[in-house]
């Protein structure tokens, strides 16, 4: 009935340390020829040099050190034959198999679980019980998209940087996920000339919230007020200490990242947009005064009041004037920063 007989795997890489599990493969055939599922042998197992490897009753293999070697696995399996009487008769045959170890020393690679866009990262392997002769790092892209890459500064170095590049995937200008996936890989060639590859994942991400703002310019300081005796009322006499304080752009985009140059020419446009363009006749001294110069009060402190109630009523109404030409503001700026590298998601389009 014995058709045939084989060791799964017939070779294995096997880490120090690791144990892996060999299963002897009996397959039968009858003596009709008719042919049966492979299950697994009860075989005898031994291993010809147990200072590279050690082999259970069941077949698992634990690696020992460095080296190369092989198991052998025996059982009887069942051989039918028929006579001249088509009758199906039973006998006996021993079955010999091998399978090959091969025993690599253990490699650690490090690698950053995440980094931002821009980020500087460092990737790092290291040996035990093992001479490397040489190093090879080298990525894929888990899938596939715009631009992927990962530049090693010493890609034949056990310690290697990079700078971590985003990518899109899909190749969509608003549909890119946030989130670029790599496959970190280092090749260690070992004295004699073995090699073995570790891996390990990086994600690359870009924040949602990235860009920028500018803030409304700010009247900082305080109007003179004085004691009018003619009148009996505390009067705003002049402008005193107010000053116009133009706003600077504020970036939540890294200086490292490639799409920092993007952010920083949109909000540039919107800066200027405060100094000479759609907003520039806003937040000025000589309107807020026009709504300060009136007020009186029989006292200091209720001048003092109707004073900051008047500056948050005229910031307000400032407010509601920009709002109704943001718009037209964002409009002009994506007009300069859309056509700059890379084209994805912060497009005026995606907003």
């Amino acid at each position: 009935m014995y058709n045939n007989g084989w060791i799964t795997p017939y070779t294995a890489e096997i880490d120090e340390g690791e144990t892996f599990q060999y299963t002897a493969q009996q397959q039968d055939r009858d003596c009709y020829q008719n042919l049966y599922s492979p299950y697994p042998a009860d075989a005898n197992w031994t291993i010809n040099d147990d200072q590279i490897a050690t082999v259970g009753f069941d077949g698992s293999t634990t690696a020992i050190s460095e080296g190369d070697a092989y198991l052998t696995a025996n059982w009887t399996g069942q051989l039918w034959w028929a006579d001249a009487t088509d009758a199906c008769l039973p006998d006996e045959i021993a079955v010999n198999r091998t399978a090959n170890v091969i025993v690599k020393p253990i490699l650690i690679i490090n690698v950053p679980q995440n980094a931002m866009d821009g980020d500087t990262v460092e990737f790092s392997v290291s040996v035990e019980n093992g001479t490397a002769t040489a190093y090879q790092w080298s990525f894929e892209p888990t899938s596939g998209g715009n631009n992927p890459q990962v530049n090693f500064t010493a890609p034949n170095a056990a310690v290697t940087q990079a700078k971590a590049h985003w990518f899109a995937k899909p190749d969509s200008p608003c549909g890119a996920d946030l989130n670029s996936k790599y496959t970190i890989k280092v090749k260690v060639t070992f004295q004699g000339g073995k090699q073995t590859t570790k891996e390990a994942p990086f994600t690359v991400s870009i924040g949602g919230n990235w860009g920028g703002t500018v803030p409304s310019p700010i009247i900082d300081g305080y109007p003179d007020i004085n004691f009018d005796s003619q009148r009996n009322l505390w009067v705003v006499i002049g402008r005193g200490t107010l000053q116009r304080v133009p706003s600077l752009a504020i970036l939540r985009t890294p200086t490292t990242s490639q799409f920092y140059n993007k952010t920083l020419k949109h909000e540039e446009v919107h800066v200027e947009q405060y100094a000479t363009g759609i907003f520039s006749d806003l937040y000025h001294i000589g309107s807020l005064m026009n709504a300060l110069s009136p007020l009186t009060d029989s006292s200091e402190n209720g001048l003092r009041q109707k004073i900051y109630d008047s500056r948050i009523a005229w910031y307000q109404g400032q407010d509601r004037v920009l709002k109704t030409r943001l718009p037209d503001a964002e409009r002009e700026a994506f007009a300069v920063s859309d056509p700059i590298a890379p084209q994805y998601k912060f497009q005026s389009q995606c907003q």
